[in-house]
């Protein structure tokens, strides 16, 4: 797997379970493009996905909330006075936005009768 990008590992698995319930489709996934965030539509395989037969990955909604550690480094505060460095666990942050913008390459699992539609993550060029 892929240390950096942990979707990689959960894409071949997801890509060998697609295949066993689909065989005559190429894996099951597609990818697809935000068309329009609010409302979230999602075009794929030449078709608007939106409403109920859009899913999406809790994490790339708008108001998604986790726990974080901030470390914050070391800084000077004037002349005379620098802040240490600390570390704070347990920090609840809440998503301002959506993680996903008009345009972005998406994963996007179909349900095996094509009317349900999973968007798994964002995608990003490699090299970009």
């Amino acid at each position: 797997m892929d240390d950096k990008n942990p979707y990689v590992g959960l894409l071949e698995i997801m890509g060998k379970e697609a295949a066993a319930l689909q065989p005559s489709a190429s894996g099951g996934c597609m990818t697809g493009t935000v068309k329009s965030v609010d409302p979230l539509t999602i075009t794929c395989n030449g078709l608007d996905v939106d409403g109920d037969a859009l899913f999406v990955n809790a994490t790339l909604r708008k108001g998604y909330e986790r726990k974080v550690t901030l470390d914050v480094p070391a800084h000077p505060v004037n002349a005379t006075i620098s802040a240490t460095a600390q570390r704070i666990e347990g920090v609840m942050v809440t998503g301002e936005t959506w993680a996903l913008k008009k345009g972005d390459l998406v994963l996007v699992l179909p349900s095996a009768d094509m009317q349900t539609y999973h968007v798994v993550c964002k995608l990003e060029a490699a090299n970009a």
